[in-house]
């Protein structure tokens, strides 16, 4: 069916429970009676993968990991959890206490609800099943019956149902942030356009609007029903309503080309606006052992950072007096400084050591497992050496304080998935106000994040190259750039909204749409307007005026978008350009670009 509404079309007859898709291939695999089948998404080539389970399969999933494309489907009557492998139909049960699950496929882990006795919890292990932990618990008699992953938002969304409540049963959205194991309740089942009690069945994902979908299916005369809502508001509309008589048990949400890892969003951005420098400095898919007997300094010059890579410190082995945090995996705990210590934009006296190598002031960052520059940048402060680190499977995490100088070393700590350990320390200087991150041995596959950030949404100046840094001079807060941004989907029939942020105050500029780009840029420099660049092609373009003080102007650009099907998968890229005197001898300043494309 598409999102938009409109005729459903039948692709295999089948009384099927649930299904998933391989998007990169465009390859769907589902669940009908004790098989899984999968087939081409255009209706071909079907064929059975698994044949004939002894009991009634239910979820599916797929995951694509290394070289093995793997389909895992669950068996609620054995409370039983499986995968096989696509290429060669092999087939591993998996050692769990199932209720329901899902894949998060960027690093590759499962997330599973599960229950031992009376404790129902939301677990979450390497895709064989091993080194399973602990994200959430769960009330008694909350049952999902869909989980999915929001990579965007890193939540897992729950939809299930409370069983203790008055009959029809009480069913929910729930979700749970991967990086803290919070839970919260987003939207229950009030929720129906025509006040009927549906019985909800499965959740999806829409990445391009951010929606969350449902389905349910009960009422008078008897049918399905899809629904859909915004995860920031929680206000839902019906969506797409089944023929009577069917029953929507399953659903996945195909995420098309622009939601695939690698490729652009729809509203993608190109460049970046003009006279900016951020107070954050991080090195992202830093390998382990490059990392190795290395240091990254942060020396306080009484307001802000200057960072210097190698430079004047040295490990510090942990003595007899230095004690194990007792840090297992996905955890932290919180240590007292001996006197307080300065950094960007307050001063700390606690700290909060996460076994995931970072280390927050004041302690507030939780215990994320999977690095990310977004994350880092938006959440709380944090010094960082950031992987998913297990020092529950063997080394230790310690700490002491040697006069004003508090250490806190990772000693021979493994990974949580693949071989190899790392040591390395921090040092909180609260004398001197500086920090100095100190490596010995770094080894193990995968990558690390790395560097400081004052959080709460701060500035993503890029990734530096960790083979090349030397030093670098961070100001005491974020200088923003004219920043333009596409705030709605580019949908016919509909409007598109840009909205030009971050100006200096009092003063006008211009918004372009324009069907041509200039990629990547013409710098502007010979105008000038050092470090300012230009995007979008202004002989094909139409000029809007926006402004913050104007009566009857603002600052967003409104794009009208006919209902014309020619119009579908037309780009257009907008950029605007800003009066600032204060700025450059021209006097402007320009934004970045962003390109979207059209959509039915």
């Amino acid at each position: 069916m598409p999102l938009g509404g409109g005729a459903a079309t039948t692709v295999w007859p089948s009384t099927g429970a649930d299904v998933t898709l391989d998007a990169a291939n465009q390859r769907l695999f589902w669940s009908v009676g004790t098989s899984v089948r999968q087939g081409a998404a255009d209706g071909s080539g079907v064929s059975n993968l698994v044949y004939n389970h002894s009991n009634s399969l239910q979820r599916v999933d797929h995951v694509f990991d290394g070289a093995e494309h793997w389909v895992y489907w669950s068996c609620p009557s054995l409370q039983q959890l499986g995968r096989t492998r696509v290429s060669d139909t092999f087939t591993q049960l998996l050692p769990h206490n199932y209720l329901g699950f899902a894949i998060d496929d960027r690093p590759n882990k499962l997330h599973l609800y599960t229950y031992s006795g009376q404790t129902q919890s939301v677990q979450r292990s390497a895709l064989d099943g091993t080194g399973t932990v602990t994200l959430a618990s769960m009330p008694n008699g909350a049952s999902p019956q869909s989980m999915v992953v929001d990579t965007q938002w890193d939540v897992l969304w729950m939809l299930g149902k409370t069983a203790a409540k008055p009959n029809p049963d009480h069913f929910w959205i729930k979700r749970i942030a991967l990086g803290t194991g919070i839970i919260t309740t987003r939207m229950e089942s009030g929720f129906t356009p025509l006040g009927q009690q549906l019985n909800w069945q499965d959740i999806g994902v829409d990445c391009l609007t951010g929606q969350l979908i449902w389905s349910a299916w009960g009422e008078t005369p008897y049918r399905s029903r899809m629904y859909r809502a915004s995860r920031i508001s929680g206000a839902a509309t019906e969506a797409l309503i089944a023929p009577s008589g069917e029953a929507i048990e399953g659903l996945v949400v195909d995420p098309g080309t622009n939601c695939l890892p690698g490729s652009p969003p729809s509203g993608g951005d190109h460049g970046r606006g003009c006279l900016f420098d951020a107070s954050s400095v991080y090195f992202d898919s830093v390998p382990p052992p490059l990392l190795s007997f290395s240091s990254l300094s942060f020396l306080w010059l009484g307001a802000h950072y200057f960072v210097v890579k190698d430079g004047p410190t040295s490990f510090v082995p942990p003595s007899g007096a230095a004690v194990s945090l007792g840090l297992g995996d996905d955890s932290v705990v919180s240590l007292t400084l001996p006197m307080p210590l300065p950094f960007p934009g307050g001063v700390a006296t606690t700290l909060e050591v996460c076994s995931n190598g970072f280390v927050s002031p004041n302690g507030t960052s939780g215990a994320g497992y999977l690095p990310s520059a977004q994350r880092f940048l938006s959440a709380s402060p944090r010094w960082a050496l950031w992987r998913d680190f297990a020092p529950q499977l063997g080394g230790d995490v310690v700490a002491e304080t040697i006069g004003t100088t508090t250490y806190v070393t990772w000693n021979g700590v493994p990974n949580f998935a693949g071989p190899g350990t790392s040591t390395f320390q921090f040092q909180f200087d609260s004398a001197a106000g500086s920090v100095h991150l100190v490596c010995q041995a770094m080894s193990g596959s995968g990558s690390c994040l790395v560097g400081w950030s004052p959080g709460g949404g701060a500035l993503d100046g890029g990734s530096a190259d960790w083979a090349t840094f030397t030093s670098l001079a961070l100001p005491a807060s974020d200088i923003r750039p004219l920043q333009l941004s596409l705030q709605s989907a580019a949908q016919l029939g509909q409007t598109a909204v840009l909205a030009t942020t971050q100006a200096l105050p009092g003063s006008l500029g211009i918004n372009f749409l324009s069907l041509g780009g200039i990629m990547p840029g013409i710098e502007l420099t010979f105008l000038g307007m050092p470090g300012c660049s230009a995007y979008v092609d202004t002989s094909l373009s139409v000029t809007n005026l926006i402004s913050d003080f104007l009566p009857g102007v603002g600052m967003t650009t409104i794009v009208a978008i006919p209902s014309n099907t020619s119009l579908v998968g037309t780009s257009v890229l907008s950029q605007s350009a800003w009066f600032d005197p204060t700025a450059n001898a021209a006097g402007l300043v320009t934004s970045n670009a962003v390109q979207f494309t059209i959509t039915p």
